[in-house]
């Protein structure tokens, strides 16, 4: 048997058991099918869900945070060591300094913090600033 008769036996085989498995009456037109069609793709549309208690947009805008605040400190010491710094400005610059760090000690005790760095298995990284 040839190759190309062997396909068309198969498909006058499909052909005979669909034809025997519908009746005339109940063939679906196109807008069934169209409807068929959505309906499936609806059923098989995958909601995705974050594994992630913390989204990705709230891990985004702490991380942003995080690197503003490590980023003010880092130019508030830059200051405080550039030789032209003013003897009047040093003092005020230190003591912006020690209320920057403090916050970022505060910021990165926050739980939600915490929990979002954790949960994506990141380290939290602030610079050198804190060991």
């Amino acid at each position: 048997m040839r190759l190309s008769e062997f396909k068309k036996e198969i498909k006058e085989y499909i052909v005979e058991i669909l034809s025997e498995d519908e009746d005339e009456d109940t063939t679906p037109d196109e807008d069934t099918l169209d409807k068929q069609a959505a309906a499936a793709a609806k059923k098989e549309k995958v909601k995705t869900v974050s594994k992630f208690k913390i989204s990705q947009e709230q891990y985004n805008k702490l991380k942003k945070t995080l690197k503003t605040v490590v980023d003010k400190v880092k130019e508030l010491d830059k200051k405080i060591k550039d030789p032209n710094t003013k003897q009047s400005e040093l003092k005020d610059l230190k003591d912006q300094k020690t209320r920057k760090m403090e916050a970022l000690k505060q910021f990165i005790k926050k739980p939600e913090l915490v929990k979002a760095f954790k949960e994506r298995d990141v380290k939290v990284d602030t610079g050198d600033l804190i060991g």
